[in-house]
């Protein structure tokens, strides 16, 4: 007996469960919406996002929300659970699954040999309705792994239509001749309509988000704006496997990005989290940039462009201004801000220099803000954005992530961690570092610390000639296609990481006053020959390549025991030292510089490291002619 005719077999003798059977969790949620401890008993629960939508929480504070490893139906696209002005909220113990699914998938039965058209059949189990030309991926037969040397398509690259006779075979018809190396036998999947971002957080503060699974999600499954100090601990965002009433598993999890921070003054903390199989990058952080159409320095004022009537930047915050090349320009305080009418004259003269801007069309209202000083040199397209608002701070460690069409960690923050993630098969970078003009996504990172990471099988997709390059890249380029100067970027530290099986050059590193790089295995895949970046002249011959960096002498400790010290900080002051009394201590900036260095004795058995908030230090003792060192973020 086949595997489809036991499926077969098995509803006709079972049938099946709709999700209208299961329990409804909205009124047992309204039942202790008041209360300090919201406990739901396990269960399988039917969240009806056909009806309201998801369930919305408003004004917590020292909550906590245990579902006690629920699983939770959704029987329609939306989100999920949506935070509000909430703070210091535990929200733990439950998997999310969609009945119908938020994408299809099929296997391809026939490919036009001019590449105008291709077919396939809808595997059983998936939706054969409401699915739309985007986010379009193609698998290997073989592997059932995203197809090497492809891509993935968006809208309008085909039109679809229901093959007559056939009930679950469409033809997907090209407007144009594209080749993503499909073929017949490999597996197509696509998005169904809907939206929604699964889990999202607005304005909130140390949000804690634990043992919490998600197997699905219209757009972002967890997405976070002005929200800070949010922390996901031991959170999934992957494909359901071993379902009985689909006989082929699945190939996706979320069609869009899997935890994603946009504008936050201190960044979330993300730990031993799996975050794979989704449509786009999994882990993202940044902040919102726009670009200046006017500059008035005698009343010290300038003019930006946003997609609507308001922005994320605010009064008393650090504006950092960065030139359409990728410099950066000079900082000022925001005093004031308002809405200005934009001119048909100044929005396309904006658009004439940034052809290739996403969403262009929205780029209609103009803001004007009032600050302490206009730099010197600051020009129209040139851009502008918060220092203060784009995720820095952040933590992302001991995570699981990979196997997407795009990058696994990308990130546009300062002031972060990212050590200890293994990265895996991933079409574009396994970590990347830069804004995106294109997208005026913020900002340029400083003081970042990228360790102990294991990426490999990254890199695989189509070449990508104006693209960035580097399974593991810290890569500018500015609005003016080209690699930006010396300085876009501020002290990175890359160490200890092993970089396998990626297409060369595995690591590109560019813009950066202050780079401290030091004990990276790289081994090249070197039968598969790229030419990500050649449009900025990255060669494809060398495992490491770099462009307008200036480095910094590493601190001599790379063969330390490290983190092994168990010094830890609170209240701005360092603790934990008074057992290595009589030793050497040394206290260095993350880009070698030294900060401390003293003998520990009865007089000093805390240090005061206020000077230094905000930034990542490294401490080192010796004790007894060995070194032993810590890495350290000094937070507010």
């Amino acid at each position: 007996m086949t595997f489809k005719n036991l499926y077969i077999l098995i509803l006709l003798c079972c049938g099946t469960f709709s999700v209208a059977q299961y329990p409804a969790l909205k009124p047992l949620l309204d039942a202790q919406r008041n209360n300090a401890v919201i406990d739901i008993p396990k269960g399988k629960y039917l969240m009806d996002t056909q009806n309201g939508g998801g369930y919305n929480f408003s004004n917590l504070t020292n909550v906590s929300i245990n579902l006690n490893g629920s699983e939770i139906i959704c029987n329609k696209a939306s989100n999920v659970f949506t935070f509000t002005n909430c703070t210091n909220v535990t929200v733990k113990g439950f998997s999310v699954d969609y009945d119908p699914l938020l994408f299809t998938q099929g296997i391809i039965t026939a490919v036009d040999a001019s590449r105008r058209w291709f077919e396939f059949v809808v595997d059983e189990g998936y939706p054969i309705t409401n699915i739309i030309a985007s986010r379009t991926q193609f698998f290997d037969a073989t592997t059932r792994e995203l197809k090497r040397n492809s891509f993935t398509t968006y809208d309008g690259s085909f039109t679809l239509s229901a093959v007559t006779g056939a009930p679950r075979k469409f033809r997907a018809t090209k407007p144009y001749v594209w080749n993503a190396n499909e073929t017949v036998g490999d597996y197509v999947v696509m998005s169904c309509s809907g939206s929604g971002h699964a889990f999202y957080m607005y304005k909130c503060n140390d949000m804690v988000i634990e043992d919490v699974t998600f197997y699905g999600a219209a757009s972002f499954t967890f997405f976070e704006n002005e929200t800070n100090n949010s922390h996901y601990l031991n959170c999934k965002v992957t494909k359901k496997i071993n379902e009985l009433e689909r006989p082929s598993p699945r190939l996706r999890s979320s069609n869009m990005d899997g935890i994603h921070s946009k504008n936050a003054r201190k960044g979330p903390t993300i730990e031993n989290c799996e975050v794979k199989y989704g449509g786009d990058d999994c882990i993202a952080i940044n902040g919102a940039m726009y670009p200046i159409i006017a500059v008035d320095r005698a009343n010290r004022t300038v003019t930006l462009l946003s997609t609507s009537t308001s922005s994320y930047l605010q009064i008393a915050d650090t504006m950092q201004f960065v030139s359409f090349s990728g410099k950066k320009v000079g900082i000022s305080i925001m005093e004031a801000g308002r809405a200005v009418t934009a001119t048909t004259a100044e929005i396309a003269a904006f658009l004439a220099k940034y052809p290739d801007l996403k969403r262009k069309e929205n780029y209609n209202n103009g803001i004007q803000i009032r600050v302490d000083e206009v730099p010197a040199g600051l020009a129209v397209g040139d851009v502008i954005y918060s220092r203060d608002k784009i995720g820095s701070g952040f933590v992302i460690k001991n995570n699981d992530v990979g196997h997407i069409r795009s990058r696994a960690i990308l990130i546009k923050a300062s002031d972060g961690i990212i050590t200890g993630n293994t990265i895996s098969n991933c079409e574009m970078g396994g970590i990347v570092i830069s804004p995106e003009y294109d997208w005026m996504e913020a900002g340029f990172s400083s003081n970042l610390e990228i360790s102990h990471n294991t990426i490999s099988n990254c890199m695989f997709g189509r070449s990508s000639t104006g693209g960035k390059a580097g399974a593991l890249s810290v890569m500018c380029v500015g609005g003016s296609k080209s690699i930006a100067p010396v300085g876009a970027y501020n002290n990175i530290s890359i160490h200890n990481n092993t970089i396998a099986d990626c297409p060369r050059p595995s690591v590109v590193v560019t813009s950066v006053d202050g780079l401290s790089y030091f004990s990276n295995t790289i081994t090249p895949d070197l039968s598969t020959v790229r030419t990500h970046g050649q449009n900025f002249g990255v060669p494809n011959n060398v495992d490491y390549w770099t462009r307008n960096v200036t480095m910094h002498p590493n601190t001599g400790i790379d063969n330390a025991d490290v983190d092994k010290l168990n010094i830890y900080i609170s209240n701005n002051q360092l603790h934990g030292i008074e057992r290595f009394m009589g030793s050497k201590l040394k206290i260095f900036s993350i880009d070698g510089i030294l900060l401390k260095s003293l003998v520990v004795d009865n007089t000093n058995p805390n240090i005061d490291l206020k000077q230094n908030r905000d930034s990542i230090c490294i401490v080192t003792v010796e004790v007894q002619g060995i070194v032993q060192a810590q890495k350290l973020i000094v937070r507010n």
